[in-house]
């Protein structure tokens, strides 16, 4: 949110311009429209705001000045990468509710991207964990703790900070990642797998199902 709108331009015109693209709407309409998606997503004052350049806004506002662009044309599908990066603790929490409450209202899909663990737990139905552009593993969220099976997920869990772990270094996954135009014809992960073996470096695992909603491509990975 701090780089992707336009320093020059008030959010409404930002925001309405999608809206003018994929309607035959006139400014007014598509003002409006702006002015209702702001007070949506809980920006106050929406009919002062929508005439605010991104500098007057804080980070939380332009993150929300962002969902409202997003939503303006009633998608079915939104894509939120990494939507509370650089956001404070307390504004991550508000951008996160806000995100839950227009999926219910909306009646929308929404596939949210992010590396933070803890926040995944919080929004997600599914999850789907990816290893250097591969599908690893995907499971129902209540499958998150304890019937994970694949050695990157429960590798990442493992990582996750716990009160055994205060004085103590966090464990780390071994090992590196062959660069991106070089990969083995195995497994993305047995590089780093502390079960991997010949079998993994030689071939890429294929999709099994532990159970019908969980997935894994391992070699090793134990049934649930």
């Amino acid at each position: 949110p701090m780089t992707a709108l336009n320093p020059v331009f008030t959010i409404g015109d930002q925001i309405s311009e999608a809206y003018r693209l994929h309607h035959t709407a006139g400014k007014k309409d598509a003002r409006e429209r702006t002015i209702a998606l702001l007070d949506k997503v809980g920006i106050v004052d929406p009919h002062h705001r929508v005439d605010a350049h991104p500098h007057e806004l804080s980070g939380g506002m332009r993150q929300r000045a962002m969902i409202a662009m997003a939503l303006v044309c009633e998608p079915d599908l939104l894509i939120a990468d990494e939507p509370t990066t650089a956001l404070d603790t307390t504004i991550q929490a508000q951008i996160l509710d806000l995100l839950v409450q227009l999926q219910e209202e909306l009646n929308m899909a929404v596939l949210f991207i992010s590396h933070d663990i803890a926040v995944v737990s919080e929004v997600a139905d599914r999850v789907a964990v990816m290893y250097a552009g591969n599908l690893v593993e995907a499971f129902p969220i209540e499958h998150l703790r304890g019937h994970a099976r694949h050695p990157y997920t429960t590798g990442l869990l493992s990582t996750l900070p716990q009160p055994e772990h205060r004085g103590k270094m966090l464990p780390t996954l071994d090992g590196f990642l062959n660069p991106a135009d070089r990969l083995a014809p195995g497994c993305s992960f047995a590089t780093r797998c502390p079960k991997g073996d010949s079998e993994c470096t030689l071939s890429r695992p294929p999709y099994r199902a532990l159970s019908p909603a969980h997935l894994v491509a391992c070699f090793k990975a134990d049934a649930a």
